[in-house]
């Protein structure tokens, strides 16, 4: 395979302290034109690149088997909301503004996200609120709403009075607008409708982020009518992603890759 670095912007908005980017990891021998979109966790205050079982382990092993995948660098703390959510929604409309050059289908992009990450990923589904700095160029005509997403162990919640809220989190994005936005960023409240089908999964015993997260989120989707699918294993607590190391819950875990790639195949995404 080839990998690639692409940055998002020219002249990044906003203040940061971090360049957004995607890295392309290119299949040497390409079997769809679908693609998919990585985005590791964070807490909204680590770097992604720093959860290789999250970011680069996954996109080697989906870019082995003929995908196109793309991974996401994006603003954490001290860079506040809207800026990491700007820097989602600006991966998927360059994914599909330069789907021809790619050699993708633009109506083919889904998305993986790991907790924080996982947030960010049902943002772009869930939250559908205009964000300054956007609309700058022709690249933001394009739609950041994903054909389907994957959670893995997500947050969802970012008010700190339930008691599933991984509270970093949220006031990492949040900081001083953390009362007046911690309901409308939590996607169990979200307004929006046809919500994409969704794969989720997570580990009974995660004490960073509480299992219940993606319990309220699936019942908030199941009363839209959204296909969802959703699996939990018993144990292997926070941040596994694709593991490696030989653990008795971690080789039990890792199995959701695999029914990963078997919901994409009912779905028809590889079509």
């Amino acid at each position: 395979m080839n990998v690639l670095k692409y940055d998002l912007w020219e002249n990044i908005p906003g203040t940061t302290n971090t360049k957004p980017f995607i890295m392309h990891y290119v299949p040497v021998e390409q079997v769809t034109k679908s693609a998919i979109l990585i985005i590791p966790g964070s807490g909204y205050g680590v770097s992604p690149s720093r959860a290789p079982q999250e970011g680069e382990r996954v996109a080697k092993y989906l870019c082995e088997k003929g995908i196109n995948v793309f991974v996401l660098e994006y603003r954490v703390a001290p860079d506040r909301y809207p800026l990491p959510i700007l820097d989602g929604r600006r991966a998927m409309r360059y994914i599909r503004f330069y789907s021809d050059k790619f050699g993708i289908e633009k109506d083919k992009v889904a998305v993986i996200g790991y907790s924080a990450g996982g947030h960010l990923t049902a943002s772009l589904t869930s939250f559908l609120d205009s964000l300054e700095y956007e609309n700058i160029d022709d690249i933001d005509n394009e739609s950041f709403i994903p054909d389907m997403q994957v959670l893995c162990y997500p947050v969802i919640s970012l008010n700190g009075d339930n008691y599933y809220t991984n509270i970093g989190s949220a006031k990492n994005l949040l900081d001083t607008r953390y009362e007046e936005l911690k309901d409308s960023l939590s996607m169990e409240n979200t307004v929006v409708e046809n919500i994409p089908p969704t794969f989720i999964w997570h580990n009974f015993d995660d004490s960073a982020v509480n299992v219940v997260n993606s319990f309220r989120y699936a019942e908030t989707l199941r009363k839209k009518g959204t296909s969802v699918e959703l699996h939990i294993f018993p144990d292997g607590n926070h941040g596994i992603g694709l593991p490696v190391d030989d653990r008795k819950d971690y080789n039990h875990n890792k199995k959701w890759i695999e029914l990963l790639w078997d919901w994409f195949c009912y779905n028809g995404f590889f079509e």
